[in-house]
């Protein structure tokens, strides 16, 4: 790996991109690297053009809050999670970063938007982002689910980002999320962001789509147990 980062000659080819949702589980996250086939929801991966791992991974916290809304068929046609685009005072969402190359990161986000790599729709603007503006990818319907860049600060010196829905704040209808979905996130809490079972249930718990759902917090609790 530290070859590797030594061939990358200008520093602003790396970032880092911040999962918070399944992402925030690793081995769910190299799918996206690595290509294959996720074996929690037979779904088959493409994987980036490069599939060098990525260079460093940490952890953060961040001040979008955390949601799940729509209805994804791999994930048991349930909710999925997304960050609200407007940030708040209080920096409670944890993310796992990983440090890649700008064509990595928009490989990813290619992929998350249901396209395969390489795709000249998908042209993230990586400087309006992180100037505040605005930042949207392809046409407003087709990549409504992650189609908004975010940039959320800086780590060692690299710039962070993720993507999330384009539907504004104000507009979110909540919705549930299923059993797989909520055991991949609660597995990379637990081993990427050190969280007891516990406190990964209760921080689920709270989150909009899960709150005020059928899920309580002995049933999140039981999908840890014994993982």
């Amino acid at each position: 790996r530290r070859q590797r980062q030594m061939c990358i000659r200008d520093r602003d080819e790396l970032v880092w991109y911040a999962g918070y949702g399944s992402n925030l589980n690793t081995h769910r996250f190299y799918h996206y690297i690595k290509g294959g086939v996720l074996e929690i929801t037979g779904r088959d991966h493409p994987g980036s053009q490069d599939r060098s791992l990525p260079i460093k991974q940490s952890s953060i916290f961040i001040n979008h809050e955390l949601y799940f809304a729509k209805n994804s068929p791999p994930w048991e046609a349930k909710a999925v999670a997304f960050l609200k685009s407007i940030p708040t005072e209080n920096k409670a969402t944890p993310c796992v970063i990983y440090l890649v190359t700008k064509r990595q990161f928009i490989d990813i986000m290619i992929q998350e938007n249901g396209e395969k790599p390489p795709c000249s729709e998908i042209t993230p603007d990586f400087y309006a982002a992180k100037r505040g503006e605005d930042s949207h990818i392809g046409s407003s319907k087709k990549y409504e689910w992650y189609g908004r860049l975010l940039y959320l600060g800086e780590h060692e010196e690299y710039p962070i980002y993720s993507f999330t829905s384009k539907v504004a704040d104000e507009a979110i209808i909540p919705s549930e999320p299923g059993a797989n979905y909520l055991q991949v996130i609660g597995n990379g809490l637990i081993s990427n962001i050190g969280m007891t079972i516990e406190d990964a249930s209760k921080y689920l718990l709270t989150k909009s789509g899960v709150a005020k759902s059928t899920w309580t917090l002995e049933r999140i609790k039981q999908l840890f147990n014994g993982n």
